[in-house]
């Protein structure tokens, strides 16, 4: 929200606001590229892992390793549903807000 003596600059700032959204998506894409190789590439060595065990107690080295593609699956969830909110309210968090205030004396 811009003050209201202020009328130049609106095209610029919403040129920003784009551009600084496109960016964010871009980001959060990745993130959930990465999460689904991590989801993919973590449940083979998972299942590669079932014939190998942990010296003497004989454990398989899948109670180590399953943990890669479950944290894969919470970071895609969790990267959807930022992008699902931020599509929905716009990504600009708290602190983007310029909600400045004058001081009260």
């Amino acid at each position: 929200m811009r003050p209201q003596g202020q009328q130049g600059g609106d095209e610029a700032h919403d040129h920003v606001v784009v551009v600084v959204q496109l960016v964010v998506i871009v980001h959060r894409l990745v993130v959930l590229v990465v999460a689904a190789l991590l989801v993919w590439f973590g449940t083979k060595n998972a299942l590669l892992d079932l014939g190998s065990y942990r010296m003497p107690s004989l454990i398989p080295l899948t109670v180590y390793t399953a943990i890669v593609p479950i944290a894969g699956v919470l970071i895609f969830l969790f990267t959807l549903e930022q992008l699902i909110c931020g599509w929905q309210n716009g990504f600009e968090g708290p602190e983007d807000r310029d909600d400045t205030r004058e001081a009260v004396l």
